[in-house]
């Protein structure tokens, strides 16, 4: 169950940390949805919502579905402005280590679209689908083993996210990687940047050189969209790829150290410590299943 104590503070917009698989029917879905403010979450929010209903995504005009899924990942914030009483809801919130497992997020193109449109409208059709795989995945939840729940719990989430990722596919939602269009905003050109240049690049004032901006303008406004400094964020995704790079049979801690510009292992082993509180060896070369 989801209660409001989960809710941290955060200026304006509020943030729920997510951290483990958790998959909500209807009422608690809807109990966490009509927060009537706006909100982001730590990890991947995902939000299949059939029937009418009325948000804003990041600071976007309001926007009207009859059928709609919502995609949330750090980046991105939601409102919901309006839903209507027979709507269906099914929330699924899953962890980013878990989706690193299957490298999910070591994709560009896909990230920035996700991040560039976090909503997608879908026929009936498709949500009353995506609203079963939803159902089934609650229903599978009464397993008692636990240890083979969470694991069932993890690979279901893959596929709920396979099929979202097609629905992208399919509507060719799509940032090139190397565009320079004047169209993107400061935070989506940061964001390509960072997928550029994140293996051996870790301060701002190089993304905000590229960028035309001072280091201050950069970081004042990854802040304000964000919800976090620009440091951070630099360093997450960071993170996140040295872990998909550990969890690579055929990547050794040395291959890590070259390919990130560590001084040496040590150097790395400490830059993990700090920003995960973990050691690299609980992810060096352990099969993703068992962790």
């Amino acid at each position: 169950m989801i209660d409001k104590r989960e809710i941290i503070e955060n200026g304006e917009i509020q943030i729920i940390d997510i951290s483990e698989i958790k998959i909500l029917g209807n009422e608690q879905s809807r109990k966490l949805i009509e927060l009537k403010q706006p909100y982001r979450f730590n990890g991947i929010f995902v939000a299949l919502i059939k029937g009418d209903v009325s948000f804003r995504a990041d600071g976007n005009k309001k926007h009207d579905s009859n059928g709609v899924f919502l995609l949330l990942w750090k980046y991105s914030y939601v409102e919901i402005l309006r839903l209507a009483k027979d709507a269906e809801i099914r929330i699924i919130m899953i962890t980013t280590d878990t989706i690193l497992e299957k490298q999910f997020f070591d994709n560009i193109d896909y990230i920035s679209a996700m991040y560039k449109q976090p909503y997608m409208d879908v026929s009936n059709e498709e949500m009353t689908q995506l609203i079963d795989f939803g159902r089934f995945m609650l229903e599978q939840q009464n397993i008692n083993n636990k240890k083979y729940q969470a694991e069932l719990n993890r690979q279901l989430s893959f596929a709920l996210f396979l099929k979202l990722r097609s629905i992208y596919i399919e509507k060719n939602i799509v940032v090139n990687a190397n565009s320079e269009s004047a169209e993107y905003s400061v935070q989506e050109k940061f964001h390509i940047l960072l997928f550029k240049y994140i293996w051996t690049e870790t301060s701002v004032s190089f993304y905000a050189e590229k960028l035309n901006l001072s280091t201050q303008e950069l970081s004042s406004i990854i802040e304000k969209e964000w919800g976090d400094t620009a440091e951070n964020w630099i360093a997450q995704l960071r993170i996140n790829q040295i872990i998909i790079n550990l969890r690579t049979l055929s990547v050794s801690a040395e291959d890590i150290v070259e390919r990130f510009h560590f001084l040496s292992i040590a150097d790395l082993e400490s830059y993990f410590m700090l920003h995960t509180g973990k050691h690299i060896s609980e992810y060096t070369k352990i099969p993703p299943s068992i962790l």
